[in-house]
């Protein structure tokens, strides 16, 4: 009877156990990694070189140009045993591919085999199984050879390995610099636990203060939060935290998101535009440099100014009363490739060179001048995508060159 009791509450407990899935889609270039809707962390790994997002199929290795034999994604952070994983994959038109699934070292089905040949249309494939430990996706061809292959997304089904510890507290807002007051709220994927967090820099304990409400950062400076969950019968979470510094906002604002009053011509018959040409809107005047063979024109879809490549450069307003301190570019994430660029004065770099990593790109300028023309230029053979420019003034001075990103 005992042992008919222990059977039914196992089962009990496996019943209850729902399944969850975890979700990854790619929005842009990956750069080597991709993040999942539940935090799931994916690393992305080909022998080819990541070209431009294809907003239908996904990420995109190999072209017409270049060869590539596989596309890998993997990942560990899905604790649990895994029944199902959907890829969406495609290649170019014409290419042969397939795509696989394994965890943990075994090989997932379709049907009754083991890898399914991608269409030219991107497309789902479903591979189910059972088993835990790392999840490896693998979009490939027999040789490596010229042309693309893509994917899109991958969504995996499994039920979670029992909890021994509390998760990790999340920050709702990335680690960064701000303009003006932001809120911050935690969350602890474990259910009724309790979030401790101090804005000090000291690591929380039991005595800190109890997260009932979004954390207020409205002072100007660096802030450190810093959180803690615990639940009765759990090992407490890690601690964890996220450095914030907060400014006040931009002295001028260059806004490319409505072309109506810079009226920056629009692409033409696949044609950029090329030499140098000034633009205004308002009280603001921007000239932009379209090297031959390559040029700048608005993109009305996105709503930007595409810049490039090698050498292009956009030349910013002079300011005869204010010297520029900082400048923030809006909008490089959508360049294509790794587009690197820097800020200068005449022929001079006054920032540090930097690639496009994140939305916003800082620069601190040195010198500080007043009177002093400031252009955005390119410095390798991709594009780069603007939509807002932001410029802050400060005092004069000739320190030495500060650091971008």
């Amino acid at each position: 009877m005992k042992k008919l009791f222990s059977l039914f509450a196992a089962v009990l407990f496996a019943g209850s156990m729902m399944a969850e899935t975890s979700t990854l889609t790619f929005t842009k270039a990956c750069n080597g990694s991709g993040t999942a809707d539940d935090e799931a962390v994916w690393t992305v790994t080909s022998d080819g070189t990541e070209s431009s997002f294809d907003n239908t199929k996904g990420i995109h290795y190999g072209t017409g140009n270049a060869a590539v034999g596989y596309i890998q994604l993997a990942t560990s952070s899905i604790l649990g045993t895994i029944t199902k994983v959907v890829v969406n994959a495609s290649a170019a038109a014409d290419v042969s591919a397939n795509v696989s699934v394994s965890v943990g070292g075994t090989a997932f089905t379709s049907g009754e085999e083991t890898s399914v040949a991608v269409s030219a249309t991107a497309t789902d494939y479903t591979f189910t199984g059972s088993g835990s430990g790392e999840i490896i996706v693998k979009v490939y061809k027999a040789d490596k050879a010229k042309k693309a292959i893509y994917c899109k997304s991958v969504e995996v089904t499994y039920t979670p390995a029992p909890a021994t510890k509390v998760a990790d507290p999340k920050f709702s807002l990335a680690e960064g610099t701000y303009e003006g007051t932001q809120s911050i709220a935690l969350t602890c994927k474990t259910e009724g636990a309790t979030i401790y967090y101090t804005v000090n820099g000291t690591d929380p304990t039991a005595e800190s203060a109890v997260y009932t409400n979004a954390i207020v950062l409205d002072q100007v400076g660096e802030h450190t939060i810093k959180a803690l969950a615990m639940k009765e019968g759990l090992e407490d979470s890690e601690v964890v935290s996220a450095s914030y510094t907060i400014i006040d906002g931009p002295d001028v604002t260059l806004d490319f998101s409505d072309n109506t009053e810079w009226q920056i011509p629009l692409q033409v018959n696949n044609q950029k535009t090329t030499g140098l040409n000034e633009y205004t809107a308002g009280d603001y005047t921007i000239s932009l440099y379209g090297p031959t063979g390559n040029g700048y024109y608005y993109d009305d879809t996105n709503n930007n100014i595409l810049l490039g490549k090698k050498d292009a450069y956009m030349v910013l307003p002079v300011f005869a009363d204010n010297a520029i301190a900082r400048i923030v570019i809006m909008g490089v994430e959508n360049g294509s490739g790794s587009v690197t660029f820097n800020i200068y004065q005449g022929e001079t770099a006054v920032s540090e060179e930097v690639t496009s990593c994140k939305p916003d790109q800082i620069f601190e300028i040195y010198p500080r001048k007043k009177n002093v023309e400031h252009m955005v230029k390119v410095t390798n053979d991709n594009n780069i995508r603007i939509q807002k420019i932001k410029i802050w003034f400060g005092e004069e001075s000739e320190a030495s060159r500060g650091k971008g990103c």
